[in-house]
């Protein structure tokens, strides 16, 4: 039975109990726990995994001329973990393992890094 906007608004009004509603599909996550925070740079450890859309020792230039410190491995003092194609294993599992000893480091994308490095980037493409 097909219902238009009409006839259904004229069921909700007379009290009938109906669900028109059809469930989402949920989107499918690579890595489920990102964060969705504001990311800073300045005085903030950055780690790189993976394939990024940047050669990594740009990358760790550019965090430099924002402030913050690349480092190679997941430490206690790491802030970020920046996640790119095929991170090695090796580094997630330091991340989980920093996480359960209860470590706060945050895993951000790629692409939420290049918004934060983005001002960074067009300044060193002008000088």
């Amino acid at each position: 039975m097909k219902v238009n906007n009409l006839s259904l608004k004229l069921l909700l009004k007379k009290g009938a109990d109906l669900v028109a509603k059809k469930p989402r599909a949920k989107k499918k996550e690579k890595h489920k726990d990102i964060e969705k925070t504001r990311i800073r740079v300045r005085n903030r450890r950055f780690v790189l995994a993976g394939g990024l859309w940047e050669n990594k020792d740009k990358l760790r230039l550019y965090i430099v001329r924002g402030g913050g410190h690349p480092m190679q491995n997941i430490t206690a003092s790491t802030d970020y973990l920046v996640v790119g194609t095929a991170p090695s294993k090796i580094k997630l599992n330091s991340y989980e393992k920093a996480k359960s000893n209860g470590y706060r480091i945050r895993k951000i994308t790629e692409s939420q890094l290049q918004k934060v490095l983005e001002p960074i980037i067009k300044k060193e493409g002008t000088n």
